[in-house]
């Protein structure tokens, strides 16, 4: 027992001296000496500058031996930029030794890494950065350059190992727990004018059972356009060492639209300033079936996604969008929107369409249809002079090709636009026009003075009502062109052409027609307005409408009325006066001076005489006019 004891007591203190042994060495090890050969391998690897600033072993009970790496820098391509295309603040790496010389496999009990940050630019040829690691660069000719080797009769050539590419044959690699803390990603996309630069931050990412063989599950979450953290991810994964890509699969994002800033949105993505944002909200979740990553960024997707109960505030709009539903598919090229609505005050509006190429070409294809939307819930009319009422419908189609402001000014597309039980408040249109006609003194006093029962309540009426609005319109060149507008109320009827700007600004080149009855009622007690009635005997007067809805101004062509006022007139004046000089008129005592006829048939001279007249009358006519 005695010989037992002994025994037990020696191979303990072996033990406890072999750990006390290994502890002075790991503490003593200085890992750092090896950093050049490290260095060196790691950038002929990756074919980058790559910068370490610590290494060193550590032993603990709770922890086991470790690897700690501070400052792992990884330089970016010099085409791209001259700052570092990944950099990490320190990474522990845990390693379970005993499985290694067992069983020949690396496991890692916990990958810890602290502060990592990727920059991924995309330039302006679409190349992405992160495509040149680990690639030759090519000659000026395009062909990669061939290392040639000295031979020697005793010797024989090798062939250029750097000609193809050296499968790399790891051992497999097992990691227990994978975290990552404070993680960030910038992602610049130049392609896009202005360019975007989106930051996703605070990324925790906690890995289980990683794999380099097999696929593993992982969870993440981060900060996207927030300062509080708004995305969680969870899905699979797989590292494919073949083609160097990473394949997710059964992928689900979940994220809370109220937390984004506006602010940052904005700093992001510059191209939407122009949408006067100011509030969005709605809960959006996507699935992704498949998604491959690799050099040349994204090759494969298929993803389906949903936002529901949104809601978007606009500054151009007095009224909030709300219930805000998008139906949405992506793959690698194409984006697709279906099914997807929302309501503007009590109307509501439906939308789908499609973009193509989304990352370059962006050729997108949309459809709307407007019901019910209350106009003065969507034009700001707020303590305006004059207001807008009515019940707005519209069917849109729009075809264009990229997003910056330049290219929505080659949008094109078709539609109509119905306002029904419309109605201008505080402004009577026919009144106004009339009264702008200063070429006839009081006007308007005459005509109300003398009007049927029917229009003179029309007359007075302070506001004008509209039995039908209706607009033929077509997209191009950055404008919304009216073909063909219908403007009809009861005491006239408005028609033209023009254009409607997105910040509601109407020009229009119309003319007014009066009814007849009214016509006939309005020249009776303003005998000059005879003067300006069309061949049905209607008051037609041309209108150019013009200002940002709903301040319009209805001004009346003087230049025509005056034309046509005069011309008529003075047509019947000169008249009289050649019918004298030509000696047509009677004389005093009521005798036609006119010499006697000497047959039935008119003569000749006469009928010169009169076409003589006439073109007197009518080149007089002219050299005032024009």
């Amino acid at each position: 027992m005695k010989i037992l004891k002994i025994l037990f007591i020696s191979f303990f203190v072996l033990i406890v001296l072999i750990f006390i042994g290994a502890l002075i060495f790991i503490k003593t090890f200085d890992a750092n000496k090896y950093k050049p050969q490290i260095i060196e391998q790691a950038q002929k690897a990756l074919r980058r500058n790559v910068g370490i600033g610590n290494i060193s072993l550590n032993l603990s009970l709770d922890k086991g031996i470790s690897l700690n790496v501070k400052d792992l820098t990884v330089a970016d391509d010099p085409l791209f930029s001259a700052e570092n295309f990944i950099k990490v603040k320190e990474v522990q790496i845990g390693v379970d030794v005993a499985a290694f010389l067992s069983q020949r496999q690396i496991i890692v009990s916990r990958v810890d890494v602290k502060w990592p940050q990727a920059v991924i630019i995309r330039n302006k040829q679409g190349v992405v950065n992160s495509s040149t690691i680990a690639k030759k660069p090519e000659s000026p000719s395009g062909s990669s350059p061939t290392v040639q080797q000295p031979t020697s009769p005793e010797t024989t050539t090798a062939p250029d190992s750097s000609a193809q590419p050296t499968a790399v044959n790891l051992p497999p690699v097992f990691v227990k727990n994978l975290q990552l803390d404070g993680g960030t990603i910038i992602y610049k996309d130049q392609t896009l004018d202005p360019s975007i630069s989106i930051e996703v931050s605070q990324l925790q990412l906690n890995v289980k059972d990683f794999s380099l063989n097999d696929s593993f599950d992982f969870s993440l979450r981060a900060v996207l356009f927030s300062p509080i953290k708004n995305i969680d991810i969870k899905g699979t994964a797989q590292v494919d060492l073949d083609t160097t890509s990473v394949i997710l699969s059964d992928v689900r994002i979940n994220s809370d639209l109220s937390d984004i800033s506006i602010d940052v949105l904005e700093r992001s993505l510059p191209m939407i300033k122009t949408a006067g944002l100011k509030e969005i909200d709605g809960d959006l979740s996507v699935e992704i079936d498949k998604a491959v990553f690799g050099p040349a960024g994204l090759t494969k997707l298929s993803l389906e996604g949903r936002l529901k109960n949104g809601r978007k505030r606009l500054s151009q709009l007095p009224t909030p969008l709300t219930n805000i539903l998008v139906n949405f598919a992506m793959t690698e090229n194409t984006a697709r929107i279906k099914d997807s609505s929302f309501n503007l005050g009590r109307g509501s509006v439906s939308f789908e369409g499609l973009i193509e190429d989304y990352l370059k070409a962006q050729k997108f294809h949309f459809e709307t249809k407007a019901d019910g939307l209350e106009l003065a819930e969507i034009i700001p009319q707020k303590d305006q002079p004059v207001q807008l009422w009515g019940k707005l419908a519209d069917e849109f189609t729009i075809d264009g090709k990229g997003f910056t402001p330049e290219a929505l000014n080659n949008l094109t597309g078709k539609g109509s636009i119905v306002v029904q039980e419309g109605k201008l408040k505080n402004i009577n249109v026919l009144k106004v026009i009339l009264s702008k006609i200063s070429m006839i003194p009081n006007l308007v006093e005459d005509v109300e003075q003398s009007l049927p029962e029917k229009y003179k309540e029309k007359m007075n009426d302070k506001d004008t009502s509209f039995n039908k609005i209706n607009f033929k319109t077509t997209v191009h060149n950055g404008a919304l062109y009216v073909d063909e507008a219908i403007i009809e109320a009861d005491a006239f009827l408005l028609s033209g052409q023009g254009t409607i700007g997105f910040d509601n600004s109407l020009s229009l080149d119309t003319h007014v027609l009066i009814p007849k009855d009214l016509s006939e009622s309005m020249a009776a007690s303003a005998p000059p307005l005879q003067f300006i009635l069309d061949e049905q005997g209607q008051i037609f007067i041309p209108v150019k409408v013009s200002g940002k809805i709903p301040n319009l101004t209805f001004l009346p062509d003087l230049n025509y009325l005056t034309k046509r006022l005069f011309e008529t007139r003075g047509r019947e004046e000169l008249e009289k006066v050649l019918d004298k000089v030509f000696g047509r008129g009677g004389d005093s005592d009521g005798e036609s001076t006119q010499p006697p006829s000497t047959g039935g048939e008119p003569q000749p001279p006469e009928q010169q005489q009169k076409s003589k007249e006439q073109e007197l009358i009518e080149g007089l006519l002219d050299s005032i006019f024009n």
